[in-house]
């Protein structure tokens, strides 16, 4: 058995305050609700809509500026995030990232705690990777002698987000709005949506999440 796990602890720049925290309803991809806490700020943020994918995208930095986690919300409510995960790519990140001009943004955005563990063994096999999970395999360099094959290769990834920082509607519906009369930028995370992590220096992609279903 092989684990590998991975875990990012990152404050936020600018912290969300927990005052404005407040139960909201968060639409899941099968058309379910689910009323979780969501978070709220009115801050500057880079903000980007990509044509292509049909995608507000917006940036939050962390207080370690070579990390910000970009958020991607489909305009068309309607639309599946599977599509919007297909035409992804490092480079598609970068073009938006690239994009992206300050905005004063309202962001309502939910608490999670996302936990995902993969076995890889059959992605790997379908990949060509099959002799290590075979008699042939041969681990006499890591083993010390002993007669060694792999069974399982797991890949766990969990994440928190709340006020902090990351640790890596009917009619009625109340919704946050600004009593100045100064317009901002809503971006809203009520529906289905992505979170990536991303290494500013380099454009890596540490940590995606395709979050399509919330629980109350």
């Amino acid at each position: 058995l092989v684990l590998n796990a991975m875990y990012f602890k990152g404050d936020w720049k600018t912290q969300f305050d927990p005052e404005f925290t407040d139960s909201r309803v968060f639409r899941n991809y099968d058309g379910t609700i689910a009323r979780v806490p969501i978070m709220f700020i009115i801050h500057t943020f880079n903000f980007a809509h990509d044509d292509e994918l049909n995608v507000d995208a917006l940036q939050v930095p962390y207080a370690d500026d070579q990390y910000s986690m970009i958020l991607m919300l489909p305009r068309n409510r309607q639309s599946p995030l599977a599509s919007v995960v297909q035409g992804l790519s490092a480079q598609k990140v970068k073009e938006i990232v690239d994009s992206m001009e300050p905005e004063e943004v309202e962001l309502s955005l939910p608490k999670m705690n996302v936990q995902k563990l993969l076995k890889l063994r059959g992605i790997l096999e379908q990949l060509g990777l099959k002799v290590p999970f075979t008699d042939a395999a041969d681990f006499q360099g890591i083993s010390k002698g002993q007669d060694l094959r792999l069974n399982e290769i797991l890949h766990k990834a969990a994440m928190d987000v709340d006020e902090k920082g990351t640790r890596a509607v009917a009619a009625t519906e109340a919704q946050f709005v600004s009593k100045s009369l100064v317009h901002f930028k809503q971006f809203i995370v009520d529906r289905p949506f992505l979170a990536l992590i991303r290494h500013e220096p380099t454009g890596a992609i540490l940590f995606i999440a395709q979050i399509v279903t919330m629980q109350a």
